[in-house]
């Protein structure tokens, strides 16, 4: 699963990108650190498509929930993501 933040425009003269988890304000990762002991969850950049994006892997209903992106422009930049989980059954 990837969370992706795209903006040619800031992301080529910024400095830091940071994802942070809404439910518990839990800061997931900055530019290439992950701050979380969960490795599931790791920061993908992709300068080509000036790109970064929140990987989770192997996701489970408990990561249903708003992931923000942060970065540190003046004024600061952010969006909200909500991923939702759906869980089929008798398939």
């Amino acid at each position: 699963m990837l969370i992706a933040f795209n903006d040619e425009e800031t992301i080529s003269r910024i400095c830091y990108v940071a994802w942070i988890r809404d439910r518990d304000q839990h800061i997931l990762t900055v530019n290439n650190t992950t701050f979380i002991s969960d490795a599931r969850f790791g920061p993908i950049h992709m300068p080509q498509l000036a790109s970064w994006a929140l990987r989770i892997k192997y996701v489970d209903t408990n990561d249903a929930g708003f992931y923000e992106c942060q970065i540190s422009t003046t004024p600061k930049k952010s969006r909200s993501i909500e991923l939702k989980i759906v869980v089929l059954r008798g398939v």
